[in-house]
């Protein structure tokens, strides 16, 4: 069996990175081909025109015009009637304390959502119809 103490080659010098001299960096371009090389590559940068039209300046544009915050969607009363139907409808009736334990959100969601004030949520309306095993959409 051999050892692999004796295979290594100790003459063999292995380089992982060449340092640059201080006070000049170098960049390669990583498509470039040799220069001895007889294929030639040119590369060119694609100039977008107006930098104004990206996706996230138009949407710093929008908001820096809006004159008036925009409201957020709140859920409809109706969903909240439903939802105290629903606690009622349990034997015992449960309270919203209970109903924020059951389905893991604090009592101030479930306090919102009857109320009309909730921002609406599709995991939390989930969450609810299946605690209380009523359709509310």
């Amino acid at each position: 069996m051999n050892d692999p103490r004796t295979s290594v080659d100790w003459n063999h010098t292995t380089v992982l990175r060449k340092r640059s001299p201080k006070g000049k960096q170098t960049v390669e371009n990583p498509l470039a081909i040799k220069s001895n090389s007889p294929f030639t590559v040119e590369t060119t940068r694609k100039d977008t025109g107006n930098k104004s039209h990206t996706p996230g300046v138009i949407a710093n544009r929008k908001l820096d015009e809006a004159t008036e915050p925009e409201a957020l969607p709140t859920v409809s009363l109706s969903l909240g009637q439903k939802i105290q139907a629903g606690r009622r409808a349990k034997t015992p009736a449960i309270t919203q304390a209970q109903l924020a334990q059951a389905i893991n959100v604090k009592v101030a969601i479930i306090n919102d959502y009857e109320q009309g004030r909730g921002i609406p949520d599709n995991t939390v309306i989930n969450k609810l119809e299946r605690a209380l095993a009523i359709k509310l959409r």
